[in-house]
């Protein structure tokens, strides 16, 4: 089987453009039904605390988008399109994600209990989920959620392709691509903005800055956190919190994250000429690749990775 990708996806241009969603032109392209949990193969991840942790973590955070999109809708007053298509859509597909994810836990970690930490989940991150973190113009929160989309569209390609287990790879697949298909509705979204304000390059960068300065340190380390609560004492797997857990993600992910599609999705809001765009894809790209190897050896060269 050929490893999941959102690359060839994108280049295709299946990732460039859409019309603004009504009715006629959304349907689910894949349900619960179309993941074979009966076929996981439990060999890959009997000894993985890191993929536990991983999976786990993003089955507490998808499922609880219905919190999120609260603050989005109600942020995007005044522009009914959108708030329709946040909460008729987007949010459908994000909490599929979530019990997607929840299902595979539980079939693949029976000894997990995952609504008790997920139960502590919730309390602690709806307490902290609040509009704060939100651009105050709806044309840079549109860049931010752009942001957001790349990095879960490129990490769930990362995650399926290291983990290797077929099943996991299979859903990790649907799910990157759901994320590749929102991140061009919310750059739609963008550019509709972008003609009725005079957006510089420069304010849609320090958009993007800001939203990557913050995007990991929102909800992973409340996930992390309430695993614990699910493993029963003395489990293997206990002991790995957030702290520990980043680098060694960084470690295991960093030979399958795909930096250059990153890249060019991080660009494509600042509507730069193609000749600029190609000439700092690769630098980007490059940077992306530091930045990771620099979470494998734990924060400020420390040797929490071990």
């Amino acid at each position: 089987m050929t490893s999941l990708t959102i690359s060839k996806w994108w280049d295709r241009g299946e990732g460039k453009s859409v019309k603004i969603p009504g009715a006629a032109t959304q349907g689910r392209a894949w349900s619960l039904d179309d993941v074979p949990y009966a076929q996981i193969d439990r060999s890959h991840l009997r000894d993985s605390a890191v993929l536990f942790y991983l999976v786990t973590s993003a089955s507490f955070i998808e499922i609880t988008t219905a919190l999120y999109t609260r603050n989005l809708v109600e942020h995007f007053k005044g522009n009914a399109a959108a708030q329709a298509w946040l909460s008729e859509h987007w949010l459908p597909e994000e909490v599929q994600h979530g019990q997607a994810l929840k299902r595979y836990v539980q079939e693949a970690w029976p000894e997990f209990d995952w609504e008790r930490a997920f139960r502590h989940f919730y309390d602690a991150y709806s307490a902290v989920c609040t509009s704060e973190s939100l651009e105050p113009d709806q044309g840079m929160e549109m860049v931010s959620r752009c942001v957001v989309e790349v990095g879960t569209s490129t990490y769930y390609t990362a995650l399926g392709n290291w983990a290797g287990e077929p099943v996991l790879r299979k859903l990790c697949g649907y799910i990157a691509r759901d994320e590749v298909r929102h991140y061009t509705y919310f750059h739609t979204y963008f550019r509709q903005y972008s003609k009725q304000a005079d957006y510089g390059r420069w304010r849609v960068l320090r958009a993007i800055l800001r939203r990557l300065a913050i995007i990991e340190n929102e909800d992973l380390p409340i996930a992390a956190a309430s695993v614990q609560l699910g493993l029963p004492e003395g489990h293997a797997f206990r002991g790995m919190d957030y702290e520990r857990l980043l680098p060694r993600a960084a470690s295991a992910l960093k030979r399958f994250y795909p930096y250059r599609t990153a890249a060019q999705m991080l660009l494509r809001p600042l509507a730069l000429r193609q000749s600029v765009s190609r000439a700092l894809t690769p630098v980007l790209t490059g940077t992306a690749r530091l930045v990771m190897l620099r979470r494998t050896m734990g924060d400020k060269g420390s040797s929490r990775a071990a």
